[in-house]
């Protein structure tokens, strides 16, 4: 089957909408990218795509635009979360799985996660345990089919792997407690191609273990907050706080996620807002 020449965004287009601005009546972010010394104005319409990205083209059993399609279903019910986020400053418990399902789709669309899964599978010592992991919790009948990914061409195999990681992380999120940050003193969240940082607090057994905090700016002015109540970790104090509620991010808090992102992003970090193009040394930036 001839694969589809559509381009793929490997973030989410109506995510990154939410950190774009007008720029001559085009939607523009404000990135910088690694290596480079200054700021740069890029068109969300075109940053972060590729051609049939998300394509699996030969698995019979498998429609071949099955992941972009959920991809588009959850950017769709993405936009309705916000909606629903920024009108009630409250979510319903749908949209709380709604978006802990987009925070699995995402995790398992960065290039990060993609490499990491493909290195573990790729590497003999590592390849069973991942398999293992991700087939924790599905029947044996799918069980099966992770199990015989080998069976796959090569071009598709990374894919359906991805899938098969999404729905594993997205079992596992729908357990853990959130909370929502509004960004300190209009500062505004900064994202990156890499936006969900995962916090493993030590704990490197699992892809994302019980004791793992994560954090993930939705908008400019929301931040995810996901933990596990059950976790042996406790000195964050945001684990004390009543889940679902929106509350205002300390300075503190702000300033540790805005430190994180830089490291946790692949090759570009997002600003919140048009800083125009400038050196990131420059005293006016910061």
């Amino acid at each position: 089957m001839q694969k589809s020449k559509r381009r793929h965004h490997i973030l989410g287009e109506v995510y990154l909408k939410k950190f774009a601005f007008d720029y001559n009546g085009q939607l523009k972010l404000c990135v910088w990218e690694k290596g480079l010394p200054r700021t740069a104005l890029k068109n969300v319409a075109s940053f972060l795509n590729k051609p049939h990205f998300f394509q699996l083209s030969t698995i019979p059993s498998i429609n071949p635009s099955v992941f972009e399609n959920l991809n588009g279903q959850l950017e769709t019910y993405y936009n309705k979360i916000i909606d629903e986020l920024y009108l009630k400053e409250s979510l319903s418990h749908k949209s709380e799985i709604l978006l802990k399902q987009f925070v699995a789709n995402t995790i398992c669309r960065t290039e990060m996660m993609r490499t990491r899964i493909n290195n573990y599978y790729t590497n003999i010592e590592t390849k069973e345990k991942l398999l293992k992991e991700i087939a924790f919790f599905i029947n044996d009948s799918q069980k099966s089919a992770i199990y015989h990914v080998d069976n796959i061409a090569p071009d598709d195999r990374l894919n359906y792997l991805m899938l098969m990681s999404m729905r594993h992380f997205n079992y596992i999120l729908q357990k853990f407690d959130y909370c929502i940050l509004k960004d300190y003193n209009n500062y505004g969240w900064v994202t990156s191609d890499n936006p969900i940082i995962i916090e493993n607090n030590g704990y490197y057994e699992f892809l994302i273990p019980l004791e793992a905090e994560l954090y993930f700016p939705l908008t400019r002015d929301y931040c995810l907050y996901l933990h596990h109540k059950n976790s042996e970790v406790k000195n964050n104090e945001l684990r004390q706080i009543q889940n679902g509620l929106i509350i205002d991010s300390s300075e503190s808090t702000h300033r540790f996620i805005f430190e994180k992102m830089p490291l946790n992003m692949d090759q570009y970090l997002i600003f919140p807002e048009n800083l125009g193009v400038i050196r990131l040394d420059d005293k006016n930036s910061q």
